[in-house]
Order: structure tokens, then sequence, then C-alpha cells
């Protein structure tokens, strides 16, 4: 069951049958314009990793073309088209700059994410990693796959999860951005979400407010006696972590790597022991690492040889 793939994943979700996987977990790139290097294990050097920049060249307009042609024989495929037609509209068409460069990697990212939607079981979530560069279109092009059916309300997202951190420089004229966006999103409302996995320690605060007032606030109403939980408090949606630091034994030298703790929150919460967890874009491996210390099983993907090499 465990699998790591090499090569674009667009080609190989599409070999996947529909309904295939649990739970997704995966940081895609950012559109972040910037070239990323890596460097090797118990060396100076560096490696060229990835480039996160964007252009509207051909493969975009052939992308798009795609998604066209499929879009007359697949409502989540019309659905996409319909959303990326209206951002055509929002980015004035543009083919350079950064309008142009937002299209293109839209473009990239739209047929990835349908394909996501497709072999993602009924019962199964998705937590999309993204940051405020383009996390607002990519709601967009989420709403529009996963609630293509439901006009009334958006049942289909859950959370728009705020990861927090310190640390870095800070800018001259602006609030320092210290945060990423997850959204998570369901096919259904029969899913697995495993609170008691993942509750969090009660503040001290919180602990010496109710230890004498026993009293809890949701809104307008009010709960006498209230006893707190013993595992926890429910999660909010912001979650405070730091970074994979420099130091770090965790750190592998892959530019962009997370905290294997905030993925095992996601997994904890998402699934259960022998379900199955893919990450399309896996890169330095921490989705598959945390879900294979689970006892979940795995597929990963990635394009990048530094990603699938073994460490030595």
């Amino acid at each position: 069951m465990n699998k790591l793939y090499f090569g674009d994943n667009l080609e190989v979700m599409r070999e996947m049958d529909d309904q295939r996987v649990d739970l997704i977990c995966t940081d895609p790139p950012f559109n972040s314009g910037r070239d990323y290097n890596a460097f090797l294990t118990d060396s100076l050097a560096q490696s060229k990793a990835f480039t996160d920049t964007w252009t509207w060249d051909d493969p975009a307009q052939d992308a798009r073309a795609d998604i066209e042609r499929r879009a007359r024989a697949s409502d989540t495929y019309k659905a996409l088209h319909n959303c990326l037609r209206g951002y055509d509209l929002v980015l004035q068409n543009a083919v350079s700059g950064n309008k142009g460069s937002m299209r293109a990697y839209l473009a990239f990212m739209a047929p990835r994410l349908a394909e996501m939607h497709r072999i993602l079981k009924d019962t199964g979530s998705i937590y999309l990693h993204c940051d405020p560069t383009a996390s607002h279109y990519l709601k967009g092009i989420m709403d529009a796959i996963w609630d293509q059916d439901n006009r009334s309300k958006n049942e289909c997202f859950r959370n728009e999860i705020v990861w927090c951190y310190r640390g870095g420089g800070v800018p001259k004229k602006d609030f320092s951005r210290k945060h990423d966006i997850i959204f998570r999103y369901t096919k259904t409302d029969n899913i697995t979400f495993n609170v008691d996995d993942v509750r969090q320690p009660y503040s001290e605060e919180s602990q010496e407010r109710l230890k004498y007032k026993a009293r809890a606030f949701r809104g307008d109403r009010v709960y006498d006696n209230y006893n707190m939980n013993e595992k926890g408090k429910h999660p909010e949606d912001w979650w405070v972590m730091q970074p994979v630091m420099p130091s770090s034994k965790e750190r592998l030298g892959y530019p962009t790597q997370k905290p294997r703790a905030l993925y095992e929150r996601m997994i904890k919460a998402s699934s259960n022991e022998g379900d199955l967890v893919m990450d399309p874009f896996s890169g330095c491996g921490t989705t598959i690492d945390a879900a294979h210390t689970l006892n979940r099983f795995w597929i990963g993907i990635d394009l990048i040889p530094f990603s699938i090499d073994k460490p030595s």
C-alpha cells in the first residue's frame, strides 16, 4: 500500500481509481515568485530544489485548453472552467506580470485539485496548505469543485486554519507576515474527526477562571457547572507552532520543510490507523513520515529528484 511516485502528480493521479484515499494533506507551491535551493545533507553545498515562478506560456495555455475539453464531459471540470473564466476577468486576461503569473499558477493547480477531489473518498478530508499570495484564489477553486452541487450554502468547506509562528525579519512599513493558511474541506458530513486526539491544554488563565467560576460562555449562552475536559480544550482554528529551525534534528535541508507536528495534528484529527493518506506534493516527505509514524498507509508523489532520493 505504501508507495512513493516520481513524476508529474497530475498524470499519476489520473491513473488512480475514484475514491481511493481517506485523507489528503499537501503543501503545494505557493506562487511565491522565488527559486528555492536546498542544502544537501552533511554538506555546505546547495542544490536547486524547485522554482516557484509561473509564466503564462504554452504549457499554461494547454492546461486551460485541456480543462475546457474535459468540461464537456465532466461536471467537476465544468465548474472548474467557469471559475477560471471568472478569474480571467478579475486578472484582466493578463499574459505577463503578477496577474499573468497568477493565471498560469491557477492553470497548474486547478486540474490537480479536481483530481484530488475525484480520488478522495466521500468520507475523506483534504488539508491544503497555502499562504496569502494565492489562498483567496485557491479557496474559490475549491468552493467551485467541492460545492458544485450545493447552491444553498457551502457545506464542504470546514475550516480556514491559520498556522501562526514567530521569528525571521520584519518589514519596515508592514505588519510582520507570520502565518500560513490551511484549508480543510470534506465531500460529505460523514467524516472522521477525532477531536479527542488533538485537544490542546487549557491556558493557565482558563484553568484559574473555571476553577472558581465553573462557568463557560458560547455566544449568548451561559453554561453553569462547566467541567474542563480532562483531555484538554477543543482546538481552535489557529495553531501556534514554530517552523523547523535550522539547528533542529528534524531539518533535512529542504527549503520549504514544515514541522512534522503540524501534519501529525491533521492526520490524527481526520484519519484512523490503517487509513490511506496521500500527499501529491510530498517534498521531503513530512506528510508520509507522519503518516507512517501514526500507523497509516501512505502515497507520496513528487517531481523533484531531490525529494525522492533517500538520505545517505
